[in-house]
Protein backbone atom coordinates (compact mmCIF):
# COMPACT_ATOMS: atom_id res chain seq x y z
CA UNK A 1 0.00 0.00 0.00
CA UNK A 2 1.48 3.37 -1.04
CA UNK A 3 1.48 6.51 1.65
CA UNK A 4 -1.35 8.33 -0.22
CA UNK A 5 -3.49 5.46 -0.09
CA UNK A 6 -2.95 4.88 3.57
CA UNK A 7 -3.49 8.12 4.18
CA UNK A 8 -6.60 8.46 2.60
CA UNK A 9 -8.07 5.23 4.25
CA UNK A 10 -7.03 7.75 7.39
CA UNK A 11 -9.32 9.97 6.14
CA UNK A 12 -12.27 7.59 5.59
CA UNK A 13 -11.18 6.41 9.17
CA UNK A 14 -11.48 10.14 10.51
CA UNK A 15 -14.54 11.51 8.43
CA UNK A 16 -16.98 8.62 7.93
CA UNK A 17 -19.12 9.22 10.87
CA UNK A 18 -19.62 12.65 10.06
CA UNK A 19 -21.92 11.16 7.13
CA UNK A 20 -24.43 9.06 9.30
CA UNK A 21 -27.76 9.12 7.81
CA UNK A 22 -26.61 9.92 4.37
CA UNK A 23 -27.23 6.98 1.87
CA UNK A 24 -24.25 5.23 1.87
CA UNK A 25 -24.26 4.99 -2.23
CA UNK A 26 -23.59 9.14 -1.64
CA UNK A 27 -20.76 8.27 1.20
CA UNK A 28 -17.93 8.26 -1.20
CA UNK A 29 -18.98 11.93 -3.16
CA UNK A 30 -18.79 13.13 0.15
CA UNK A 31 -15.96 12.20 1.34
CA UNK A 32 -13.99 13.18 -1.64
CA UNK A 33 -15.55 14.86 -4.00
CA UNK A 34 -16.62 17.97 -2.24
CA UNK A 35 -13.74 19.59 -1.46
CA UNK A 36 -10.21 19.61 -3.06
CA UNK A 37 -7.71 17.10 -1.69
CA UNK A 38 -4.78 19.35 -2.07
CA UNK A 39 -4.72 22.42 -3.64
CA UNK A 40 -1.53 24.06 -4.93
CA UNK A 41 0.70 23.06 -7.92
CA UNK A 42 3.33 21.98 -5.82
CA UNK A 43 1.28 20.20 -3.43
CA UNK A 44 0.05 18.22 -5.88
CA UNK A 45 3.34 17.05 -7.27
CA UNK A 46 4.41 16.29 -3.73
CA UNK A 47 0.74 14.11 -2.66
CA UNK A 48 1.16 12.41 -6.63
CA UNK A 49 4.90 11.30 -5.48
CA UNK A 50 3.38 9.50 -2.40
CA UNK A 51 1.82 7.57 -4.39
CA UNK A 52 4.63 6.30 -7.52
CA UNK A 53 5.59 8.23 -10.34
CA UNK A 54 3.19 10.81 -12.23
CA UNK A 55 2.74 8.54 -15.09
CA UNK A 56 1.51 5.41 -12.72
CA UNK A 57 -1.13 8.40 -11.76
CA UNK A 58 -1.86 9.37 -14.99
CA UNK A 59 -2.17 6.11 -16.40
CA UNK A 60 -4.73 5.33 -13.45
CA UNK A 61 -6.70 8.36 -14.01
CA UNK A 62 -7.02 7.21 -17.93
CA UNK A 63 -7.73 3.43 -17.12
CA UNK A 64 -10.54 4.55 -15.02
CA UNK A 65 -12.06 7.62 -16.97
CA UNK A 66 -11.56 5.52 -20.53
CA UNK A 67 -13.25 2.73 -18.89
CA UNK A 68 -15.75 4.51 -16.87
CA UNK A 69 -16.56 7.34 -19.06
CA UNK A 70 -15.24 6.34 -22.75
CA UNK A 71 -12.58 8.97 -22.52
CA UNK A 72 -10.48 11.07 -20.35
CA UNK A 73 -11.78 14.24 -19.26
CA UNK A 74 -9.31 15.18 -15.75
CA UNK A 75 -6.79 18.03 -17.48
CA UNK A 76 -3.83 15.67 -17.27
CA UNK A 77 -1.46 18.63 -17.39
CA UNK A 78 -2.35 20.27 -14.21
CA UNK A 79 -0.65 18.70 -11.27
CA UNK A 80 -3.94 19.54 -9.36
CA UNK A 81 -6.61 17.87 -11.43
CA UNK A 82 -4.21 15.15 -11.61
CA UNK A 83 -3.81 14.52 -7.88
CA UNK A 84 -7.39 15.24 -7.00
CA UNK A 85 -8.79 12.59 -9.72
CA UNK A 86 -5.99 10.31 -8.15
CA UNK A 87 -7.26 10.88 -4.85
CA UNK A 88 -11.19 10.27 -6.02
CA UNK A 89 -10.26 6.82 -7.90
CA UNK A 90 -8.28 5.65 -4.49
CA UNK A 91 -11.01 7.00 -2.58
CA UNK A 92 -13.95 5.30 -4.16
CA UNK A 93 -11.24 1.91 -4.67
CA UNK A 94 -10.82 2.19 -0.65
CA UNK A 95 -14.59 1.97 0.13
CA UNK A 96 -15.50 -1.05 -2.67
CA UNK A 97 -13.08 -2.90 -0.73
CA UNK A 98 -15.47 -2.71 2.08
CA UNK A 99 -17.68 -5.59 2.61
CA UNK A 100 -19.83 -3.56 4.48
CA UNK A 101 -20.01 -0.61 2.56
CA UNK A 102 -21.25 -3.34 -0.29
CA UNK A 103 -23.64 -5.07 1.50
CA UNK A 104 -25.47 -1.84 2.63
CA UNK A 105 -24.91 0.03 -0.28
CA UNK A 106 -28.73 1.07 -0.39
CA UNK A 107 -29.30 1.77 2.96
CA UNK A 108 -28.16 5.33 4.75
CA UNK A 109 -24.94 5.40 7.12
CA UNK A 110 -25.42 4.25 10.49
CA UNK A 111 -23.14 4.35 13.18
CA UNK A 112 -22.77 0.74 13.08
CA UNK A 113 -22.10 1.02 9.27
CA UNK A 114 -19.14 2.98 9.66
CA UNK A 115 -18.08 1.40 12.70
CA UNK A 116 -17.90 -1.84 10.55
CA UNK A 117 -16.35 -0.06 7.89
CA UNK A 118 -13.29 1.87 9.81
CA UNK A 119 -12.93 -1.63 11.30
CA UNK A 120 -12.16 -3.03 8.49
CA UNK A 121 -9.70 -0.60 6.81
CA UNK A 122 -8.18 -0.83 10.39
CA UNK A 123 -7.43 -4.58 9.90
CA UNK A 124 -6.10 -3.91 6.25
CA UNK A 125 -3.11 -1.33 7.53
CA UNK A 126 -1.42 -1.07 10.82
CA UNK A 127 -1.27 2.57 9.98
CA UNK A 128 -4.06 3.78 10.74
CA UNK A 129 -5.27 5.72 14.24
CA UNK A 130 -7.02 3.90 16.92
CA UNK A 131 -10.66 5.35 17.17
CA UNK A 132 -10.77 8.49 19.67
Amino acid sequence: MTQLENEIRNHVVENIKDYVEIPMCDIHHNLFNQDYWVIGYHNAEQEILKHGSVFDAISKIKEYEEFNFGEVYTDLSSSERVCNMLVYILGEECLNGCKSAYDNWDDNLTDDIAEQIINELRSRSSSLPDQK
